[in-house]
């Protein structure tokens, strides 16, 4: 029960906080989506070599040109596993 010394305020403040540790964030969805496989085109590949690198490009608008970093990523060599294939892919983390 209540505190008898609580002020009617305090009361509804403490019937408030109790509601909201009650509260569910949980909500059906409006439509349900059936659940489909994503494709990365990767699945045919072996993994030769992966490792994390800096991924650089070349800058020729300025003057001297020069290499300007673009960020650190992913560097993959990939081969085919029936036509044997190699792939060389580069890719950035963001």
């Amino acid at each position: 029960m209540a505190d008898p010394k609580e002020t009617p305020e305090e009361q509804e403040t403490s019937t408030d906080n109790a509601e909201e540790s009650n509260h569910d964030p949980h909500y059906e969805p409006i439509v349900s989506l059936p659940e489909q496989d994503v494709k990365t085109l990767e699945e045919d590949e072996e993994e030769l070599f992966k490792m994390r690198a800096k991924l650089y490009r070349f800058a020729s608008e300025n003057e001297p040109p020069e290499w300007k970093e673009r960020g650190t990523g992913d560097v993959k060599l990939l081969k085919h596993k029936e036509k044997g294939m190699l792939l060389f892919i580069c890719t950035q983390m963001v």
